[in-house]
């Protein structure tokens, strides 16, 4: 790997860990009643709101579901593979735990560095296409 391509992965790894960091202080002492807490009750664009439990699933679930997006372009999952770190259940009653929620944080930011650990040089010019 040129010293480019590793300075661009570590711009990405620091971005990822100052967002992760971000994501720890805020749930950080929250009461679980929290979790259940909206913004307001409906959208002022479509719908009804989500709570901060499920902005928060959603954050990481969406980074697991890019980054998948990624690893489908490398050749490392077909695209039935490609889903958020808890596929269906992304939204489930477990986002109201606190425990469970920090819990889930640590591991998609595990699940992060070990795909940016993975990264050599050359995938950085990979391409597939979306099926």
């Amino acid at each position: 790997m040129s010293s480019v391509t590793a300075a661009e992965i570590e711009t990405y790894r620091g971005l990822f860990d100052e967002r992760y960091a971000e994501m720890e202080e805020l749930l950080e002492g929250l009461p679980n009643a929290a979790l259940l807490w909206k913004p307001f009750a409906q959208s002022p664009w479509k719908g009804e709101c989500n709570s901060i439990g499920q902005i928060a699933a959603h954050a990481v679930s969406s980074t697991v579901y890019l980054l998948r997006r990624a690893e489908y372009a490398l050749g490392r999952l077909e695209w039935a593979e490609v889903d958020g770190d808890e596929g269906s259940e992304e939204f489930g009653p477990a986002n109201h735990d606190l425990g469970y929620l920090q819990a889930r944080v640590r591991r998609t930011h595990d699940y992060v560095n070990q795909f940016l650990d993975s990264l050599q040089g050359v995938d950085l010019d990979t391409a597939r296409p979306h099926p």
